[in-house]
């Protein structure tokens, strides 16, 4: 939900909100009655000075959420913490004066915290510590209401009921993790399937990628490391302790005596299921004095204990609330902003360029966590680490040229289950990124020649990710035969495929001509397929200068060769330097 979409749901049930505001006044009033306005008063006092602590234990479990966010990016570009703290703040005092919880503060914390080129990763990683968080949740609801089971004596029917609850909200919650854990995309296969059957128009392909592309990326940030499943866990216990530790200070200020952590626990879990259940009442007036009383009164505490605990975390609340607000109003109230980056930050559309050509590299994330990366070398580098350090350096030296081109667009194509991330280290941005899309290479080099036409370019040229010394003016050479209309260019690989191919825009009345089916992928007989089919379709065919990429062990060994000359390694400074880590310094042959 963007934010123009939350302003108007909030003008038409301005009626409803201003009903619920003034039911839960008219609760919280009779509340305090029945409880006993003295007694309060006097159990305010007693806070005196304690007041404080229990803000900055507040504070702290904002930190501790803060800090959480933070974890949950990879890659060198991250959020600081001075622009995610007052984000954190602002959307949570968003979520609470308005009846839409997280489809209102969620936006707003990264509206206040991210820039444009950083909005689509800050709201995957927005996504994964909500889904964490609501893990400890879910894990304390468990430990809490079990307590009040055991501490209540319930009969064996309240306890199946219980259990039954507790468990399944158990198993949705694991079911859901092992999904994140073993990066198995559930929302792609359904919207691939539901685009057979709905109308395709661009507005749905485009909102379409949008989800799919947010799913991966969510992939690409879930922690899977031992390190940051530990730490996060470690920042939740933490911040989950400070919650009960701010319950309990506040009832032995009110009261005077020393509650149990058991009692704190219980009155926590039943505050954090207030909180969730009725979201939709702004600040929960009357509702939190009214169950915080009914529960500290079963805990023999008494109602007005109940009550007055509920007041005094509510006025903590206010109090981070105004910060909060505060943060926001000096941020700037328009959205006008974030909702031009909602809808430009899109997988199928680049930055405007006035260039009518572009040069795209079909590449994974340098960042990706996949096994089965450049394994046919792993005879030479054995080590996966090695070879994604390798894999990094190949595609360095590829952009590297590119980039060099006047008057030419650079894109990165990038693969779906590999992700988005860590292409900035490249100094390729959020808008210099696209998504492949289909099953095979033929389907995957079909879209992008399709999207990069549709977005307005005239001659494109695709190309692989382990081309690290491929000279530039194969390049140019490719670009210039591409301003003679109908004409296809391919660049042989030695191993009978092709390390590029490019196509000239088609006329307004003609379709992409058909080079991709019915060739024998990843055979000897791929370019010559390929070049058959630019026949078929009437294409001019202009065959560049041959060239390999570094797919085997026989080609690593021939690079490893070539860069040993001084005059050579200037081609390919990157890989140069990952082949002198692995190898040691090799000598030319005179």
């Amino acid at each position: 939900m963007t934010p123009s979409n939350i302003l108007a749901y909030l003008r038409r049930t301005l009626p409803f909100r201003t009903l619920v505001v003034l039911l839960g006044l008219g609760l919280f009033i009779f509340i305090v009655r029945q409880a006993g306005t003295a007694d309060i008063y006097s159990g305010i006092a007693n806070v005196g000075w304690g007041f404080a602590v229990i803000l900055a234990l507040a504070g702290l479990r904002y930190t501790l959420r803060t800090l959480s966010w933070i974890h949950c990016f990879n890659g060198p570009r991250k959020l600081s913490f001075t622009q995610a703290f007052p984000a954190i703040l602002a959307g949570d005092a968003v979520g609470n004066i308005t009846p839409l919880g997280l489809l209102a503060s969620e936006p707003t914390k990264v509206f206040l915290a991210a820039d444009r080129s950083m909005i689509g990763t800050a709201t995957a990683a927005l996504a994964v510590e909500n889904f964490l968080y609501s893990l400890s949740v879910g894990i304390i609801f468990v430990f809490g209401f079990g307590a009040a089971l055991i501490q209540f004596e319930a009969p064996p029917t309240l306890w199946i009921m219980g259990g039954a609850t507790l468990l399944g909200l158990l198993v949705i919650l694991t079911v859901i993790h092992s999904i994140l854990w073993k990066r198995v995309l559930v929302a792609k296969p359904a919207l691939n399937w539901s685009a057979q059957y709905l109308p395709q128009t661009k507005w749905l392909e485009l909102w379409l990628s949008r989800l799919k592309a947010f799913e991966v990326r969510i992939h690409d940030l879930y922690p899977r490391s031992w390190t940051g499943v530990i730490t996060l866990t470690l920042l939740y216990t933490l911040f989950h302790i400070a919650a009960v530790a701010e319950v309990g200070l506040a009832l032995a200020l009110i009261t005077g005596d020393t509650p149990s952590w058991l009692d704190a626990l219980l009155l926590e879990t039943a505050n954090r299921f207030i909180t969730i259940a009725f979201k939709f009442v702004p600040l929960r007036i009357g509702i939190d004095e009214a169950g915080t009383g009914a529960f500290a009164g079963l805990l023999a505490f008494g109602a007005t204990v109940g009550v007055t605990l509920a007041i005094v975390r509510k006025a903590r609340l206010v109090f981070w609330f105004a910060i909060g607000i505060a943060c926001l109003t000096r941020h700037g109230l328009s959205m006008r902003t974030f909702i031009d980056t909602i809808k430009n930050e899109s997988p199928l559309r680049l930055k405007p360029s006035s260039a009518d050509a572009v040069i795209a590299i079909m590449a994974r994330s340098p960042h990706a966590d996949i096994h089965n990366v450049k394994t046919r070398l792993s005879g030479m580098v054995p080590n996966l680490r090695d070879r994604l350090d390798l894999y990094t350096a190949f595609l360095t030296d590829s952009v590297r040229p590119c980039r060099n081109l006047t008057g030419v667009s650079t894109c990165i194509a990038y693969t779906p289950e590999g992700g988005s991330t860590g292409f900035d280290q490249l100094g390729i941005q959020v808008d210099q990124l696209l998504e492949q899309r289909g099953k095979t290479l033929g389907e995957r080099e079909r879209n992008l020649f399709h999207t990069l036409f549709e977005q307005g370019f005239q001659r494109v040229v695709i190309i692989g990710s382990d081309l690290p010394t491929l000279p530039s003016n194969h390049l140019t050479e490719a670009l210039d035969q591409l301003k003679e209309s109908n004409t296809m260019v391919i660049g042989p690989a030695e191993d009978g495929g092709y390390y590029l191919l490019g196509l000239t825009v088609p006329a307004p009345t003609q379709a992409l001509p058909d080079l991709f089916t019915n060739i024998r992928w990843s055979t000897p007989w791929t370019m010559d397929d390929t070049v058959a089919a630019a026949a078929r379709c009437g294409l001019r065919v202009h065959t560049l200068t041959a060239w390999y990429d570094i797919d085997d062990e026989i080609s690593l060994r021939r690079l490893r060769k070539e860069l040993a000359d001084p005059l050579n390694s200037v081609q390919a400074p990157a890989t140069t330097t990952i082949l002198n880590r692995l190898f040691g310094l090799a000598k030319s042959k005179p």
